[in-house]
């Protein structure tokens, strides 16, 4: 790199934190205004601009045309004895073989005269999965690992314990210095590779500009102990001066925070509307079968010299040449099924096509708003890594699948919503009718409602304290606690309200200090058995407390009680209902679902010490999390019994207006998980505002993938083939189970895959009865833990066996499940609701969640992509342990067609395990390929009913019931639609 090229401002933030420690450590230890330097390792190093007056010779093993560049190694250095004041290199250390580090250090030693200057990443076990995770991550932007993490694994990072024993060895003294705090690092080295793989002209400007803020703003601060990277200064001549480098350890504050996300967040929006446009090339050339293939070809040149500029801005691999690689590989994988069109050059094109556009759609789509630009991120893509919370911001890099919807948008149907209410308001005979009832009552708590109040309008304040003293159930206090408020109007309505009703009690806070501080203030105030938390712009439906204390009246003991709730805008238009299920402990690991309006007992609230220093945004996530822990009274009211307003400053109109949140967030999910013993992290997930428990178990058992097969050996080569090349996870045994298969294409194919090492082939000599085939091929499994596959599945993710034994392995998990996609990408399986679809020949037995949805899209609050509990799965993939199989009694043999997985994971529940669906597996579905689909005519519809009303008398109350699914949703239809 040329010097006259480089410009310090604007300098690739990484290069630049690193280079300017080394100017800050020479400069501290500068007793002359010249010194003689060698760098080695110096390919491209801009230090000559960082410390213009010094004479700097640069070596690499690498060729360079840069004037006082010698090309060779830093184990044998062609230079005599004390050739240099000063022997430094940064981020070399590392890749240098383990064996050979001794030699490196000895040879910077010799050269030099007065100091040597060691700066790089040293062992740390975090650091290795952290950069195990950043190359898994590099290698899905660009399907091939990154060359210098992938050095770090092969050689290891070095010690600190070898570099201090070899200057105490040497009689060396030495100071310490650092950069790259350890709760920026991973975020910003994701990101880097992120904008590598995105880059253009206008990504480059945006990225200069962030450049820019990180080397003014940032890494004048940026030298914690905590830190990815270590500096060693040792001196060689007592009479030298050795400075104790105090680099400035600047804290990160929250306004800093929000400005990187903000700007990564821009950079990531700018990408996106580049690859929108290349996604609508693409599917113009893609929409018709007659293409023209040198139009194509030529789009694909655009590309890959789209992809090319990043290769040569950031010297990443050629991505182009690796996405045709990739594909062509995985068309290696289906030739037994593609061999009749591989050999078509259209077909050819458009596969590569195919494949490109599928990366390019991870980038996602530009959210815009209210005249706010930020994100709706989503990805497919897994990472882990980064235990303090502000690490596992890395994942913004992949939330980019698909969102330019709310959450809940495809299903905010604002006519269906509004038909629903018309049936559904509260009428004055009812009300009516609940004032007679609460003279009825036995039980009468107070009810302490807790509203921290800053600077909120005048007309929603009003409206808010409205809609609580027009409660039915009378007998509540609000407690009112004003934030240090700038609003003059604020301290005299409150005032006021407190003179209007003596149930309205008020604190004043002399200065803003939080919602934590002020939540805690009112807390202080309560005098009720039950504290319920009340927005101070939000309104609680006249019947809410009312609600709570009739199910108080039935349930005296509950410590914990939630409703389901709405949105209203500035003009009181009500919208996006969130009908949500009873207790489901994954899914408030995957998402804060208990929202409002939640009561909590107020004894329970102090054991837990109220809420929490530091979690201002997330305190109510955190209090739930904490509150969960200590009590299994929970109880959830399916009403909505509380309206979120909708402002252009509120979360509930727009979610990304606080990404603080999303951090403090992640740190409550892993305080919890350190609380309740639990290996594991919280992580960023695929939605925006979810989040994602990664577990960790040291055990690695063997898994037995049982797959039953009748004939069609093409289906099941996509499935096995599938198997083989995608999964991670490498302790498993396939079990193909042949049922009775003629066609000797069949019997050659098993011929063939008997001879792999880890498959077997059992024969099961029976007429068709799926449950009964399983039973007897899990009886011949060696693993601890069966995976029960359709042979007309097709594994489309690495992670897919991990993500379900992640699950499978926790104490209390039963069954576990995929999301299954059919060839369109559209939902066929993502969880199981029982007694659902009552019109069709499944008689109301249970039904799919969010069926045909498309997976692109969010579909109901998300939830498709969270992991979380239903009453069933789908045995199509279901993993279970072979103990626990045994112990339920594997599948009932009289459902020998349907059901069998329904009944066998009630079976389940009722000896209190938990199912888990997870959308980290993904598999697609061709459904029933080989034995029929129960639904198209195919299979004995009478066997079916027989089926059917089997499980309903056994089940009969729980399929009507179901806890994981709101009653106010449809019995018909499987799209969580509303009940009209």
């Amino acid at each position: 790199m040329a010097d006259s090229k480089i410009n310090l401002s604007s300098l690739q933030f990484d290069l630049f934190g690193r280079y300017a420690t080394l100017r800050d450590c020479v400069n501290s230890l500068r007793t002359k205004p010249s010194y003689k330097i060698l760098e080695i390792g110096g390919f491209g190093s801009p230090l000559r601009k960082f410390l213009p007056n010094d004479t700097i010779t640069f070596l690499d093993i690498l060729p360079s045309k840069e004037a006082n560049y010698i090309q060779g190694d830093g184990r044998k250095l062609p230079f005599p004895n004390q050739s240099f004041d000063i022997v430094l290199s940064t981020d070399t250390l590392e890749h240098i073989p383990k064996n050979d580090r001794q030699q490196f250090l000895s040879e910077n030693l010799r050269v030099a005269l007065d100091y040597i200057i060691i700066a790089a990443p040293f062992f740390n076990p975090q650091f290795k999965k952290w950069e195990e995770k950043a190359n898994e991550y590099y290698q899905t932007l660009t399907d091939q690992k990154h060359p210098w993490l992938e050095e770090h694994l092969i050689h290891g990072l070095p010690e600190k314990k070898m570099i201090e024993q070899f200057f105490q060895k040497n009689k060396i003294e030495y100071t310490q210095a650092y950069h790259a705090r350890l709760t920026l690092w991973p975020i910003l080295n994701r990101f880097l590779f992120f904008v590598s793989a995105n880059y253009s002209p206008l990504v480059k400007k945006q990225f200069e500009a962030f450049n820019q803020f990180y080397n003014q703003e940032i890494y004048p601060g940026d030298h914690q102990k905590d830190s990815y990277r270590t500096v060693y200064l040792g001196k060689l001549r007592n009479e030298l001066p050795l400075p104790q480098l105090k680099l400035s350890e600047k804290p990160l504050t929250e306004t800093l925070q929000e400005q990187i996300l903000n700007k990564i967040f821009n950079i990531i929006a700018i990408a996106n509307k580049e690859t929108l446009q290349a996604n609508e090339r693409l599917e113009q050339l893609t929409k018709h079968g007659t293409l023209n293939v040198n139009q194509m070809k030529t789009e694909v040149q655009k590309l890959a010299n789209y992809l090319k500029q990043s290769d040569e801005q950031l010297g990443e691999a050629n991505l182009a040449k690796k996405e045709l690689i990739l594909t062509q590989q995985h068309a290696r994988n289906l030739e037994g099924e593609l061999k009749k069109i591989k050999d078509s050059a259209f077909w050819k094109m458009a596969d590569w096509l195919h494949e490109k556009k599928r990366i390019l759609r991870s980038i996602g789509y530009l959210f815009k708003e209210r005249g706010h630009l930020w994100l709706a991120l989503k990805s497919t893509w897994q990472q882990e890594g980064m235990r303090a919370v502000v690490l596992k911001l890395s994942r913004f890099l992949v939330w980019l699948k698909g969102g330019t919807q709310n959450l809940s948008s495809r299903y905010d149907h604002v006519q269906q919503y509004q038909e629903w209410l018309k049936f559904h308001q509260l009428t004055p005979k009812q009300r009516s009718q609940m004032i007679d009832e609460v003279k009825k009552f036995r039980y009468l708590p107070l009810i302490s409602i807790l509203t921290p109040i800053y600077n909120t309008e005048k007309k929603y304040l009003i409206k808010m304290v409205k809609s609580v003293l027009e409660q039915i159930y009378p007998n509540f206090e609000l407690c009112l606690v004003d934030d240090g408020s700038d609003n003059l109007e604020i301290k005299p309505f409150l005032k006021k309200m407190t003179a209007l009703d003596k149930r309205i009690k008020i604190s004043f806070h002399a200065q803003n200090q939080g919602i934590v501080a002020a939540t805690n203030t009112a807390l202080a105030l309560a005098r009720g058995e039950f504290v319920g938390l009340l927005d101070h712009d939000d309104l609680l439906t006249p019947d809410c407390l009312f609600e709570i204390v009739k199910l108080l009246n039935k349930e005296p003991r509950a410590d914990l009680i939630y409703s389901d709730e709405d949105k209203i805008d500035q003009d009181e238009q009500r919208s996006e209902p969130y009908f949500k299920p009873d207790w489901s402990p994954d899914l408030l690991l995957s998402q804060m679902y208990i929202g409002h309006f939640a009561v909590y007992r107020l004894d329970l609230v102090k054991e837990i010490n109220g809420f929490r220093t530091g979690f201002d945004g997330s305190q109510d996530y955190d209090l739930a999390l904490r509150a969960t822990e200590v009590t299994v009274q929970i109880h959830h009211i399916p009403k909505i019994l509380y309206h979120w307003r909708k402002t252009a400053q509120s979360t509930a109109a727009f979610a990304y207006q606080k990404p603080y949140t999303i951090i403090r967030s992640l740190r409550a999910l892993n305080e919890a998980l350190e609380r309740r013993k639990i290996k594991g992290e919280a992580l960023p997930g695929l939605t925006y505002g979810t989040f994602r428990i990664h577990y960790q178990h040291e055990k690695k058992p063997l898994v037995s993938i049982i797959i039953p097969s009748h004939d069609r050996a093409l289906y099941l080569a996509r499935c096995l083939n599938s198997i083989l090349a995608l999964t991670d996870y490498k302790n498993y045994e396939i079990l193909i189970v042949n049922n009775q298969s003629v066609e000797m294409e069949t019997l050659n194919y098993f011929k063939e895959i008997q001879k792999l090492k880890n498959v077997r082939i059992v024969d099961f000599n029976l007429p068709f009865n799926f449950a009964a085939l399983n039973n007897f091929a899990a009886a011949k499994a060696k693993g601890e833990y069966l995976l029960f596959l359709n042979n007309d599945t097709q594994v489309i993710n690495r992670e897919w066996l991990s993500a379900l034994l992640e699950q499978g392995l926790r104490p209390g998990v039963g069954a576990v499940g995929p999301k299954l996609l059919y060839p369109n990408n559209t939902i066929q399986h993502a969880g199981v609701i029982l007694g659902i679809g009552g019109s069709t020949t499944y008689n109301g037995v249970a039904g799919h969640a969010q069926k045909y949805h498309p997976d692109s899209e969010n579909g109901y609050y998300g939830q498709k992509d969270l992991v979380r509990n239903y009453s069933a799965v789908t045995a199509a993939c279901l993993l279970i342990s072979k103990e626990l199989f045994q112990k339920a009694g594997g599948f009932d043999e009289r459902l020998r067609v349907a059901f069998n997985d329904v009944d066998f994971c009630l079976k389940l529940r009722k000896l209190g395990y938990l199912i888990v669906y997870t959308p980290y597996a993904k598999l697609y579905h061709h459904e029933s390929i080989s034995v029929g689909r129960p639904d198209d005519g195919t299979r004995d519809n009478e066997e079916l009913w027989q089926e059917a009303q089997f499980i309903h008398r056994r089940w009969g109350k729980i399929l009507q019931n179901d806890p994981y699914y709101n009653s106010n949703l449809s019995r018909t239809k499987e799209d969580f639609s509303l009940n009209i």
